[in-house]
């Protein structure tokens, strides 16, 4: 933690949603196993994972807010579920090896980053024993695309909007399923995925920095 910060100002936004949050706790009281979709939305229902292009939200602006203010130079999402994992595939977590899911229109030299980004991920979990998947998760094609070349359609979740501004950006996900994982997995695969990125980072910020502001100035 001090080799990070001696080298990094790390910025941490614990919930989001937290009205979100409310929802679900009383659905969940409610219904203990209810599938998710019906408690996404935040309190006027609106999905903010798929809102960070449009800001049509006020937690969605308060995210650009503090990228805005910070300039990051990487960012890294703690999603929480993936209802492939456990169902289609028998591994209980994922996170972007390769680098393409969540920067798959971004320019080369940030997708090498983010696949070193992703390497430390994968240090921190191989040392563990994690059974995570190993391979992109979200690069099924759609109707009528090659299987070996999916298209890849930005949603407007933060990871694909901040790539679309030159960020570097990763998610990692778990699996919904109950009985799939401990809570105490779930919540040290979200650690030490954080450490695994933040130390990566902080081995040459400069780099990252330099790519970012020569991929900025060749657009002037």
């Amino acid at each position: 933690t001090k080799a990070i910060l001696s080298r990094l100002i790390v910025q941490i936004i614990p919930m989001i949603n937290p009205d979100g949050r409310e929802v679900g706790i009383e659905l969940w009281k409610r219904v203990p196993l209810a599938e998710d979709g019906a408690a996404v939305g935040n309190r006027y229902g609106f999905y903010i994972n798929r809102d960070f292009l449009h800001l049509t939200q006020p937690e969605g602006r308060a995210a650009l807010e503090a990228f805005t203010r910070w300039h990051p130079l990487a960012l890294y999402d703690t999603h929480e579920d993936a209802y492939l994992l456990y169902v289609s595939v028998p591994e209980v977590c994922w996170f972007p090896p390769d680098g393409m899911s969540s920067a798959a229109r971004a320019p080369q030299n940030i997708r090498d980053i983010v696949t070193q980004l992703g390497g430390g991920i994968r240090k921190q979990w191989d040392a563990r024993g994690y059974n995570y998947f190993p391979g992109d998760m979200f690069a099924f094609p759609m109707i009528g695309q090659s299987p070996d070349e999916p298209e890849r359609i930005p949603t407007g979740n933060i990871t694909t909007t901040m790539s679309l501004h030159g960020v570097p950006s990763l998610i990692t996900e778990s699996s919904r399923t109950p009985g799939a994982q401990t809570w105490r997995d779930r919540i040290d695969q979200k650690h030490t995925a954080g450490i695994g990125v933040l130390l990566e980072v902080a081995s040459d910020p400069e780099a990252i920095a330099s790519t970012l502001y020569g991929n900025a100035s060749a657009l002037l």
